[in-house]
């Protein structure tokens, strides 16, 4: 008896000690009597000093009112059938405070000395509880916003969709985009950057409408699925107070700091998939940031051509770079007094893969994008350094070739070094060598970059020539700011000047004030004997344009393109 008390007070102990550690209780219910006893980790979990728990019924009191009837459904089906459960709840104590306990149960049949009872556990798993939660916040929050992230996103937006088949309504969707934001990070640093990401996070949040769902879509974009049954109109409306709650000025650090943002809607219904759905709001947004920031743009069928075009562009040229099937054609440009051939424009072209010539025009949204506008340019520059021997001996009086850069190359660490390493292998005067750079590139934000880039290369021998000048709205500024040799006059002009005397005006300007600063001139677009004729009377030089000859590659142009006989050709259209 003895050791039997012994051994009962030792595993009493070890049973105490056990609940302690796991904050765990033992509880058992005499079904007979409905009256519940608690043992002392009971007690510590419920932070009672009662050692029961009264009747089945009032035993509920202590829980979540929301899951008082299904612990209590619960507990009497395993009294009844003796079916275990485990189940998670509130447990409510005083002064609000509360804590997250595991409930499990089952049934144990009367025997001689004991009547049936009810036996089970609640254990305390607030802390787990919280590092689950806070997990799964983690995997469904931006941490820098505190919104939804993209998963969550795409997941809200597929149940949303799915119940929309069933029901025939409409989904509506806004991506949006801040405009201005990278200025910020670059003036007063991401630091900076992240804290105003954080209220832009701040302000969506609360400008979204109930039953709305706001994620942070990544970088410096955001996406908002609006409420069920949320219409065009009405969409558009909460799209424009989204974009006025964005509105952001501020003085940081003596820098006055402006920012807005763009929106692009689309509104799916039955059978638009997730990805369908974003794509249609992503195009409405990529084409209101190109041609009017600030506003909501809606999806409509018509932008998918230019998408269509681009996707195209990008991978004729894509493809065309690792095939090798990009070249140069060279455009003649002449003296227009003499026809005398002087030089030429090497001009970007590809062979399709049906044989056919395309034009830089055709793909002229890939040579945009800055990484293989960069390819392109690495190309040609190749290409030209290889062939210049060439031409130079199918036309002994040639003074130079002129090299079209993007903005890409200009912006580009070592585009000078590389040009001019090129050349010299193939020992080319780089004095016979034209960079042709438009206004555009002059108007990036890193302006003394570009400038460091074009002085290099103009104190090496390269020369910089500005094509379409007269289109831009600051072409006095340029002339005077960067290092330009030559001017190109747009041949939009030079077509108008016959019939439209405003025209002319501005063409016999143009070559009067490039003239007076020691600047070449070169008439582009030249198409007929009487443009070529008023331009030698305005005194310009040089001409460029079909009446003078179309782009030629250089195996056409070694089989006597511009022999004697289309030199008096030239000579002739040019008087």
């Amino acid at each position: 008896m003895h050791d039997q008390n012994h051994r009962l007070l030792t595993s009493n102990r070890i049973l105490r000690q056990a609940e302690a550690v796991a904050r765990m209780g033992a509880w058992e219910l005499d079904i007979e009597a409905d009256q519940m006893k608690w043992s002392e980790g009971t007690q510590a979990v419920f932070e009672s000093s009662r050692t029961g728990g009264g009747t089945l019924k009032a035993s509920m009191k202590g829980y979540e009112p929301a899951d008082r009837r299904e612990i209590e459904e619960r507990c009497e089906k395993a009294i009844e059938s003796g079916t275990p459960f485990d189940i998670e709840t509130d447990l409510l104590l005083g002064e609000g405070k509360r804590k997250r306990v595991r409930l499990a149960a089952e049934r144990v049949e009367a025997d001689g000395m004991h009547p049936a009872r009810l036996v089970g556990v609640v254990q305390d798993v607030t802390e787990s509880y919280r590092a689950r939660m806070a997990l799964h916040h983690a995997a469904e929050h931006d941490s820098l916003t505190g919104l939804y992230n993209r998963f969550a996103f795409d997941r809200t937006l597929q149940q949303r969709l799915s119940e929309a088949n069933g029901t025939g309504e409409e989904v509506a969707v806004l991506l949006i985009d801040l405009d201005g934001f990278k200025d910020v990070n670059d003036v007063v640093g991401h630091i900076v950057g992240d804290i105003i990401l954080k209220e832009v996070g701040e302000h969506i949040a609360k400008a979204t409408p109930e039953g709305g769902f706001a994620a942070r879509w990544g970088g410096d974009e955001f996406a908002v699925v609006l409420p069920p049954q949320t219409g065009s109109k009405q969409a558009r409306a909460i799209g424009k107070q989204l974009l006025e709650q964005l509105r952001y000025q501020s003085d940081i650090s003596g820098h006055l700091i402006e920012m807005g943002a763009t929106a692009g809607l689309a509104i799916g219904t039955s059978g638009t998939s997730v990805k369908e759905l974003v794509r249609r709001a992503d195009t409405a947004l990529y084409h209101g940031k190109k041609r009017d920031p600030g506003k909501v743009h809606v999806y409509e069928a018509g932008l998918e051509q230019g998408n269509v075009a681009r996707q195209y562009a990008l991978n004729e040229v894509r493809t065309a770079i690792r095939e090798d099937r990009i070249f140069p054609a060279y455009q003649p440009v002449v003296e227009l007094r003499t026809g005398r051939l002087v030089g030429f424009e090497a001009l970007m072209r590809i062979t399709s893969r049906m044989g056919r010539r395309i034009t830089a025009t055709e793909v002229f949204p890939a040579l945009i994008d800055p990484f293989l506008s960069r390819e392109v340019s690495t190309c040609m520059i190749e290409q030209v350094a290889n062939e210049f021997v060439a031409l130079k001996r199918s036309e002994p009086a040639l003074e130079f070739v002129s090299i079209n850069a993007s903005e890409a190359d200009l912006l580009a660490s070592g585009f000078a070094a590389q040009l001019m390493a090129q050349m010299r292998e193939k020992r080319i005067d780089l004095s016979r060598i034209t960079l042709e750079v438009t206004e555009t590139m002059l108007l990036v934000d890193n302006a003394q970059a570009v400038r460091r880039v074009l002085t290099e290369l103009r104190d090496n021998g390269v020369s910089i020539a500005l094509d379409d000048f007269g289109t831009g709205y600051s072409s006095l500024s340029h002339l005077r700011d960067f290092p330009i040799d030559k001017v190109k006059i747009d041949g939009s002009f030079i077509q108008a000047m016959a019939n439209d005397q405003h025209a002319s005006k501005i063409v016999r300007a143009l070559i009067g004030m490039a003239s007076s600063m020691g600047l070449s001139v070169i008439a582009e677009g030249v198409e007929t004997a009487t443009q070529s004729r008023l331009l030698q009377q305005m005194g310009c030089e040089l001409g460029q344009g079909f009446l003078f000859g179309h782009a030629e590659d250089l195996g056409q142009l070694t089989l006597g393109r511009y022999g004697d006989g289309e030199r008096r050709s030239l000579s002739s259209a040019a008087a």
